[in-house]
Order: structure tokens, then C-alpha cells, then sequence
């Protein structure tokens, strides 16, 4: 079985094979478009990688993952999409706990190897469309809720007695008049 590890980033991603006998291979980078799939692949069969012998690993690192992802998974391969808290539990095997792209790719590699990863596929789009409206959704309402503990901070210390007089701060009236 070979272990095939990509380190994702916005622009480019490092890769990097390793197999139950020989140390990782040096890391590849290619880019994120269709030509470095296509240079990634050529890097796959260089050394003997077929979609029956390999599982490849990868960060979810933000959605910079999910085209590679679904191209990988299109194309028949078996992808384990490992969380970065997991991969960083692996890091302090390493002495020097060194975090670089090179060595990110060798270490997912490593961390499926060691069979800590599972296949993984994505939800159907309409669930994965909705799944991030709601994650976006709640990330609007805890940046809303932390402005509005800012004004009211601002507040106590300009104004101590609009509370006294407004039950709700932002209340239309109370707006109003702000303004």
C-alpha cells in the first residue's frame, strides 16, 4: 500500500508518497489548477501509485481542499480528509515539531499510514450548500453580538444613564435618537 499525503494551500499544494518499506518521497509542488493535477498525477505514476494500491490524505484546510477533493474522488481515488487538530497531534513526534509545507505533506502521509483516517465523502450538495449558509449565519450573529457588547461598553463609559432610560439599547427609538 502507498500513502500519499498533500499538504493544501490557496495557490499551490506539496505532496509526497511514502510506502510501508521506504522513507517519504521528496515532496512535489504543484499548482491548483488543472495543470498541476495533471503534473501531480504524472508524480503519482512515477512512482507506481494506482488507485488500487494508494489512499491519499489531505487537510481540510479551509475550502482549499474541496476541488482537489472532488476531482480526486471523480477520478476514482481513495481520499481521507483529515482534520489539521489531527495532523498536529502527529507534529511532536518530531523533535523539533518543525511545521513547513515539505514536511507537512510527509507527516499526512505518515498520519494515514498509521490509520488515523477514514474514506471520505461529502454530503450531497443541497445539505453541503446548506450547511455552509448556517455555519455563515452563525458566524454573522457572534460578530453581531460582539459589536453590540462594544456599544454598550462605549456606552457605559459616554453615556451611564442610557440604560436607565432605554430597557433596550437598540431599540428603534433608542437608535433614533443616536443618530
Amino acid at each position: 500500500m502507498k500513502y500519499v499525503g498533500i499538504d493544501i494551500g490557496k495557490r499551490y499544494h506539496y505532496a509526497s508518497i511514502l510506502d510501508e518499506n521506504s522513507p517519504p518521497t521528496k515532496p512535489v509542488r504543484f499548482n491548483s489548477v488543472q495543470e498541476g493535477y495533471t503534473q501531480f498525477l504524472a508524480f503519482l505514476s512515477q512512482y507506481n501509485c494506482t488507485k488500487a494500491d494508494s489512499i491519499i490524505g489531505l487537510e481540510a484546510t479551509g475550502h482549499y481542499w474541496l476541488t482537489l477533493f472532488e476531482k480526486l474522488k471523480q477520478d476514482g481515488y481513495t481520499v481521507y480528509v483529515l482534520n489539521p487538530l489531527q495532523v498536529d497531534s502527529y507534529r511532536n513526534e518530531n523533535i523539533r515539531g518543525a511545521k513547513t509545507d515539505e514536511i507537512d505533506c510527509q507527516l499526512i502521509a505518515k498520519v494515514i499510514r498509521f490509520g488515523a483516517g477514514q474514506s471520505t465523502n461529502l454530503p450531497k450538495e443541497d445539505l453541503f450548500v446548506l450547511r455552509e449558509l448556517c455555519r455563515f449565519r452563525a458566524d454573522i450573529r457572534k460578530r453581531t453580538t460582539t459589536l453590540k457588547v462594544k456599544i454598550i461598553a462605549i456606552l457605559d463609559q459616554v453615556f451611564p444613564e442610557f440604560e436607565s432610560v432605554f430597557t433596550n439599547v437598540f431599540c428603534k427609538t433608542a437608535q433614533e435618537l443616536c443618530t
